[in-house]
């Protein structure tokens, strides 16, 4: 589970990570956010090589299940946008698109996002 709210308005955003073990239903504590996150159902993006991308806030966050650690790209900085859609192209592109703005309004934005490769020794 990723970010959230505890209010039905989102005027609080978590930046916290839940890891759920589908084969025992155990639930820990996974890495934090860059910053708070809310309404992310399509902004999550799984790479080929097990990466999850996370772009709902002004940064993109990449999960990495093999050591659970979070790495944040500095670039491109973003909108925050609730509702925006990730894509991943092939392993290393994520398509980024739409979603509303704080006022409620839809925006046409699109943008490619290149992912680096992980590093050589993971």
């Amino acid at each position: 589970m990723i970010g959230g709210s505890p209010t039905i308005g989102g005027e609080v955003l978590l930046d916290s990570t839940e890891l759920v073990s589908l084969d025992s239903g155990r639930v820990s504590a996974g890495p934090r956010l860059s910053e708070g996150e809310y309404k992310l159902e399509d902004a999550v993006a799984a790479l080929p090589d097990g990466r999850v991308v996370i772009a709902g806030g002004h940064r993109i966050d990449v999960y990495d299940p093999t050591n659970r650690s979070m790495t944040v790209l500095e670039e491109p900085a973003l909108p925050r946008l609730s509702f925006r859609t990730a894509s991943a192209l092939d392993a290393h592109t994520v398509l980024l698109a739409g979603g509303y703005d704080a006022s409620i309004v839809p925006t046409d934005q699109a943008v490619v996002v290149a992912i680096p490769p992980r590093p050589p020794d993971q």
